[in-house]
C-alpha cells in the first residue's frame, strides 16, 4: 500500500481554476459587488473573480461592509443595495465551499480579516428598519386631526373624552343646517364616539338643527369665541348661555400642529 504524501493530498484539491489576485488554486469564478447611494445618482462597483478562499473572503467582507454603510442613501439605492448584498451572500457561499488555497502561489493570498459581524459596518443593517419605522410613525401621526363627542343637554359630565381620530378639514357647521349622528342613529343618548354629518332638513334621519357654533379656548378661524368662556365651562353651559333654545351639543377637538381648539356645535333636537 502506497502512502499519500501531504503534497499530493494538498494538490488533490486543485480544481484547475486560479485566483485572479494571488494565483492560488482552488478558486471559484464569482464576481463580488458593492453599491454606493449618492442621493440622486448611484455607483456600482465589481471585483471580478475567480477568487481563492482567502482572497474571496477578504473581498466579500470589504465590499459588503462598504455597501452596508454607503448603499442606502437614495430612493433607488434603497432597493438596489439589498439586491447587491444578497448577491454577495451567494458569492460568499460559493467561496466558503473552497478548501484553503494550496501553498506555493505566485502571490500571498489576502488576509480575510475580521468576520463581517464583528466590524462596525454591521450596525448599518439597522438603517433600513429605522427608515421604515420613521415612515410608519410619520404616517400615523397626522398633525391635523379631530376628536368628537355628542351629548344631549343635561348629561352628567358635560362633554366626554374624545375617541374618534379622523383627518381634517372637518365638516363646517352653520346655523340652520340639520345633522344626524351616524354612529347612534336613534339619538337621545350621550355618545363619545359620535360621527355627526350634515344632511337636508327634510331628510327623516335628521335629528337636530344647528343653532350656532362656539370655540374654546383658542378661537378657530370662522367661529366666534364664547363670551367669557374658560376651559372649565361645560359645552352645555356655553350653549345654554349663547343659544337659550339649545338642548343638545356636539364637540370636536381639532388639532393643527401646536394649536388645539374645541369646536362646540349648539343644537336643538327635532
Amino acid at each position: 500500500m502506497t502512502d499519500v504524501s501531504p503534497l499530493s493530498a494538498e494538490h488533490s484539491t486543485a480544481n484547475g481554476v486560479y485566483c485572479n489576485y494571488c494565483g492560488a488554486t482552488p478558486a471559484a469564478t464569482v464576481n463580488i459587488r458593492a453599491h454606493r447611494g449618492l442621493l440622486i445618482v448611484m455607483q456600482f462597483r465589481k471585483a471580478s473573480g475567480p477568487f481563492c478562499r482567502d482572497c474571496g473572503l477578504a473581498t466579500f467582507r470589504q465590499m459588503t461592509g462598504e455597501s452596508l454603510w454607503q448603499g442606502w442613501w437614495g430612493i433607488v439605492s434603497f432597493i438596489a443595495n439589498p439586491l447587491t448584498i444578497l448577491w454577495n451572500l451567494y458569492c460568499r457561499y460559493e467561496i466558503g465551499q473552497l478548501p484553503p488555497p494550496i501553498p506555493g502561489s505566485p502571490y500571498q493570498p489576502m488576509d480575510p480579516g475580521k468576520p463581517l459581524y464583528r466590524r462596525p459596518q454591521i450596525l448599518a443593517v439597522l438603517l433600513p428598519f429605522l427608515a421604515i419605522a420613521g415612515i410608519i410613525a410619520a404616517a400615523g401621526s397626522d398633525p391635523n386631526t379631530k376628536h368628537s363627542s355628542y351629548s344631549p343637554a343635561g348629561s352628567p359630565n358635560g362633554t366626554y373624552p374624545s375617541t374618534i381620530r379622523t383627518p381634517i378639514p372637518a365638516t363646517t357647521f352653520t346655523a340652520g343646517q340639520c345633522v344626524w349622528n351616524t354612529h347612534r342613529p336613534s339619538g337621545g343618548q350621550d355618545d363619545d364616539n359620535a360621527n355627526v354629518q350634515v344632511l337636508p332638513c327634510d331628510d327623516p334621519r335628521a335629528q337636530a338643527t344647528v343653532l350656532g357654533t362656539l370655540s374654546r379656548p383658542a378661537p378657530t378661524p370662522g367661529f366666534p369665541q364664547a363670551p367669557g368662556s374658560t376651559e372649565s365651562d361645560s359645552a352645555e353651559t356655553l350653549c345654554g348661555s349663547a343659544y337659550p333654545d339649545s338642548d343638545a351639543y356636539y364637540t370636536e377637538t381639532r388639532s393643527t400642529y401646536n394649536l388645539q381648539t374645541t369646536l362646540i356645535v349648539c343644537l336643538r333636537t327635532k
